[in-house]
Parts: C-alpha cells; sequence; structure tokens
C-alpha cells in the first residue's frame, strides 16, 4: 500500500463506504451548491474492547474541500431517526499536500461492527477547485454559466465529503434541484425529473455499479440533445451490433452547427462504440451520453461512466462535413476508459498508467481499426515516442522519480502519478509486449485482464500477475527483466525499430507544406495537398483520408478564432 496515506485521511481500514446518496439544490446565479450527503457505511472492526483499556476509539474521518462549510451531521438510529451527532471540521493551512489540508472528523457511530447510516449537512460556494463555472463570455450561448465538475485523480472532496480514494468504489443516487432552465448531466443513469415548485426541477439518477469517487461527476448548463442511436436491444436485429443508446448534449447554438444526425461526426461516435464492444466486450455503463462543454472548459476530454465531456474547441465548425482526426482520436481515448478506468480502476495515483497507459495503447489499436490501415496508428505511435523522449529529458532532480512508470509518492500530490509518462510509457510498454509476442496476445491478455478484475481497483502488481500467468516469466527470464525496466526504472528500454523515424517525418513534412502556405484558410482541397505533398518529397502521399483528416487538426492549430467560436485566453495561448 504504497501510497494510500497519500491520496486520502479517510479511515478506510475502519470504516467502509457501501453506498452514497447526494441531495443538492444547485443554484446557478449563486454559483452554490447545499444540501446533504448520506452514506451507509460498515464498521469492520469492533472497538468496545480497546475502549475497556482506556484507548481512544476511532472516530469517522472523511475528505473534504477547503471550500467546504459542513453545518451539520445527522446519524440514524433505529428507535430515534435521524438524530443531531458531534463532528467538527479541521484544516491545516500549512500542510504541504494541498488536497490533505482539511478533513471532516465525525465522533465515533458506534463501538460494535456493524452497518449504519450518516448525513453531511454542507454548503459549497464557486471558489472549490472541483467545480468550474464556465462564465457566459466563455460559453457559446452567452447567457448562463456552464457548471462542469473536475475531480480526478482524487478531487472529490472538492465537492463532496467522503472517502476519497479510487481503492474504495461503491454505487451511488442522487437528487439535484435546479432552475427548470437547465439540464442536469450525471455519471449515472437518469431515473426521473419533475417539478420542485414553480421555476424548479428536480433530477433523480442512479449509478448501480460500483464507481471510485473521482467518477462522480455533475454538469449543469443549458443544453439541447439528439438521439443518434436508439435503446439496446437485448438481442441482435439483424441489421447490425446492438449498441448502447447515445445522446449527444450540447448549447443551442452548437446543436444547429453540428446540423442533422447523420452528420460524420456523429456517425463515428456510434462506430467507435462499436469497434470498442468489439474488442472488449459489452459497455455496462447502460447509455453513453457525449457532452459537448464551451472551450472554456479545461480539458479537452473527460471519461466518466455514462457520460463523456469533450471540449467543442476540438471541433472543425468550418468542415462539419469532413473527418474530424482530432475528435476521432480523443473520442476512441475517452471511450476506452468505459472500461480501462472506469469499470477496472487503478488502486492507486502511482498506478495510473493502467488506466492511461493501456487506453492511449487501446486508442492506437482504435485508430488503425478506423482507418482500416495501420499508418494512423503508427503515426500516432511514433509521435508518442517522440514526446516520450521529451518529457524524459525533462524530468531531473528531485523530479526524476517521475520517469518511473509506477513512481513512488510518498508525501507528494496524487496528482504528480498523471503525467504523460503514464500516458505514453504505458502505451509503449505494451507496444513492446506485442512486438516481442503479438497484438493478438496482448489483446488477449486485456481481456482477461478486464475479467478477472471487473468492478474492482486494482495495482501493478495485479497486471503483472496476468503477464506471469500468460508468459510464464520465471526468476532471469530476460523478459521478466525487460518488464521491470519498464516499471521500475526511469529509462525505457524501446526497440528503436518498433518505430520508424520516416513515418514521423512523413508527417512533420506535411504539417511544414501546409503551414508555409500564407493564406491560412480552409480552401485546401486534398488535390491540392496531395500534389504539395508529393512535390517536396518524391512520394506517394499516406491515404487520402488520413491526410485530409491531418490537414484538418493542422488548419484547427493555426486558427486563433472561429467564424462561430470565439476562443478563450487560456486556449489560445496553448495553440
Amino acid at each position: 500500500v504504497r501510497e494510500a496515506v497519500v491520496s486520502t485521511q479517510s479511515t478506510g481500514d475502519v470504516y467502509r463506504t457501501l453506498r452514497m446518496h447526494l441531495n443538492l439544490t444547485v443554484d446557478m446565479e449563486e454559483r452554490t451548491l447545499d444540501g446533504y450527503v448520506q452514506f451507509q457505511f460498515v464498521k469492520l472492526q469492533d472497538t468496545r474492547v480497546i475502549s475497556l483499556f482506556g484507548q481512544e476509539s476511532p472516530n469517522l474521518i472523511l475528505d473534504m474541500g477547503d471550500s467546504m462549510t459542513v453545518y451539520d451531521v445527522e446519524l440514524y438510529s433505529a428507535w430515534n431517526g435521524w438524530e443531531k451527532h458531534s463532528f467538527r471540521s479541521v484544516c491545516n493551512e500549512e500542510h504541504p499536500i494541498s488536497v490533505l489540508r482539511c478533513m471532516l472528523e465525525i465522533r465515533e457511530p458506534m463501538q460494535a461492527a456493524g452497518v449504519f447510516l450518516i448525513r453531511v449537512y454542507y454548503r459549497l460556494t464557486e471558489e472549490t477547485s472541483a467545480l468550474h463555472f464556465v462564465p457566459p463570455y466563455q460559453t457559446h450561448n452567452k447567457n448562463n454559466y456552464f457548471l462542469v465538475s473536475t475531480t480526478q485523480p482524487s478531487n472529490a472532496r472538492g465537492w463532496i465529503p467522503c472517502q476519497d480514494t479510487p481503492a474504495i468504489k461503491f454505487p451511488y443516487t442522487s437528487s439535484i434541484r435546479v432552475k427548470s432552465t437547465f439540464h442536469v448531466l450525471m455519471s449515472g443513469l437518469l431515473q426521473d425529473i419533475n417539478l420542485d415548485g414553480e421555476a424548479w426541477t428536480r433530477s433523480d439518477f442512479e449509478q448501480a455499479i460500483p464507481v471510485p469517487p473521482y467518477l462522480i461527476a455533475i454538469t449543469v448548463a443549458d443544453l439541447v440533445s439528439v438521439d443518434i442511436r436508439g435503446v439496446r436491444m437485448d438481442v441482435d436485429d439483424g441489421v447490425g451490433p446492438a449498441v448502447p443508446p447515445i445522446r449527444v448534449w450540447a448549447e443551442r447554438t452548437v446543436m444547429h452547427d453540428l446540423g442533422v444526425r447523420g452528420s460524420p461526426l456523429l456517425d463515428s461516435i456510434t462506430a467507435m462504440m462499436e469497434h470498442s464492444e468489439a474488442r472488449f466486450g459489452r459497455y455496462v455503463w447502460g447509455r453513453y451520453d457525449v457532452v459537448l462543454c464551451p472551450p472554456g472548459y479545461e480539458y479537452r476530454g473527460m471519461e466518466y461512466p455514462a457520460m463523456n465531456l469533450y471540449s467543442s474547441s476540438i471541433i472543425d465548425f468550418d468542415n462539419l462535413a469532413g473527418p474530424q482526426f482530432m475528435f476521432t482520436q480523443l473520442a476512441a481515448h475517452e471511450m476506452v476508459h468505459s472500461w480501462f478506468g472506469n469499470m477496472v480502476t487503478p488502486k492507486y495515483a502511482s498506478d495510473a498508467w493502467l488506466s492511461e497507459g493501456i487506453t492511449s495503447y487501446m486508442e492506437m489499436q482504435i485508430m488503425s481499426d478506423w482507418y482500416n490501415d495501420t499508418f494512423a496508428g503508427d503515426y500516432i505511435k511514433t509521435s508518442k515516442f517522440t514526446d516520450l523522449k521529451s518529457h524524459l529529458g525533462g524530468y531531473t532532480g528531485a523530479s526524476a522519480k517521475y520517469k518511473i512508470l509506477t513512481p513512488y509518492l510518498h508525501d507528494d500530490h496524487p496528482f504528480h502519478g498523471f503525467t504523460f509518462i503514464h500516458y505514453n510509457k504505458g502505451a509503449l510498454f505494451l507496444e513492446y509486449l506485442a512486438n516481442i509476442t503479438s497484438p493478438e496476445e496482448v489483446q488477449e491478455g486485456l481481456t482477461t485482464y478486464l475479467e478477472r478484475y471487473k468492478y474492482s481497483s486494482v495495482d501493478t502488481a495485479d497486471f503483472t500477475h496476468i503477464l506471469y500467468d500468460k508468459y510464464d516469466l520465471d526468476s532471469g527470464n530476460k523478459m521478466e527483466k525487460d518488464v521491470f525496466v519498464w516499471l521500475e526504472r526511469p529509462q525505457t528500454k524501446v526497440p528503436l525499430s518498433l518505430f520508424p523515424s520516416e513515418l514521423y517525418d512523413r508527417g512533420n513534412e506535411l504539417y511544414k507544406v501546409l503551414t508555409r502556405n500564407k493564406k491560412r484558410t480552409t480552401e485546401y482541397n486534398m488535390k491540392d495537398v496531395a500534389e504539395a505533398y508529393n512535390k517536396k518529397t518524391g512520394k506517394l502521399a499516406p491515404i487520402a483520408k488520413y491526410m485530409r483528416a491531418l490537414l484538418i487538426q493542422v488548419l484547427q492549430k493555426m486558427k486563433s478564432t472561429s467564424n462561430r467560436v470565439t476562443m478563450t485566453e487560456k486556449r489560445t495561448k496553448h495553440w
């Protein structure tokens, strides 16, 4: 348990969350949340014996954010119902790890081992790091705030007092009250919507599959939607594979730009789901909501059960009829997280590569499937190798530990476990395994991994058990030594033959050809691009549809504004 102490202060060795219910009112005008969270806990240890010897019984400790005001705690009794219970909020501003500065300490609810219910009443302001109220001027509609929660990897405590560690997973329900002009989405399935007063509605959700706290997500905004796949059927109808119902949510102006439901962008989401289910098995989260957030959303994409968030800034609205390479690649990555990360979850921050690395590897495979050619996957693979070499060189001195795929994060912020090393080195580790065995064997190993640890939280040791079982690794075996180097050493044992530099050079040459054109408009056509590329390199151009997709990606990078979207200062600076 290398750094469980780093990401949480909760007493998980004595108390364990079984279920959670969230009941909140979200005021978008005041940018506040108010209500309660109710937990069903199990106490794992009987502490009546230690109390006889005068030892202090363990209190229930929950992680909480520094912008949270807890004003009441209640404990349920079969005899008296809900009764007030003593508690205290403790904050240490001097703590070097920001997520560990505050905690909620609740007097021991019961001494005997067993199950009990407790409610925590609290209020939140907009200052919390877990809730991003995108201001109206950074949205498309320009009318209202757009609320998005941002909780990865250990920031659920920023809006819910809880045992905030991915090592503990539990199902949840919620009841969210908002003004009628807004729509609520969560990482669970909508059960009901009812009027609550003249101008308010209440939306009820349920997530029956256990999830870690960081995957409890909320979005509140003025949204409209379009269904691009209907209700999943239990059996194949003979037309095609049954896929989960898919719905796209966006602000009204964005949905207008997307146009009819048959656009290539929307069709690609359905096809990507079919590719994913063919590789990993049935999608278990019931439905798949795609939420297009405004450019002010701070991430390009974020995966949640039943709901994936994307920044609309990655979409080329001037070419909706053409390929959207950036969106397709990102959609592949986030969708794969439905299996790797959401269904099987890394237990600790140092094991983040089990989510991001495996997902990045499968992203390459799916992109090759998508374009029906290895060039797209190979190009992404080579780009990851180049990026990895760059990032490895950036970690020196005390930060050199981050070069290791499974770094020791004691006395360190859990967010430091999420670096490009986990994405790229993790993906290339699996590419290495595929090279010395075969891609099919790696796929089989990952399928076994999903089946064995379904709905669990795991660490790297659990993954290596799969390798030992599959490849019969013995002490002193060369493959075993290589695996150890990949996982536990800062260097990267990468056979350069895996990453032919000409792939990367071809892509970069195309990029240079395009960016030298001073017009910087979307007036290029496929013939112009192919002729310019062939004239410069004397070679045949790569597959036409991939070149066109790459061209669109380049044009997106060149533009600082769009005809329809004013980009945020942050994103303009990024480009």
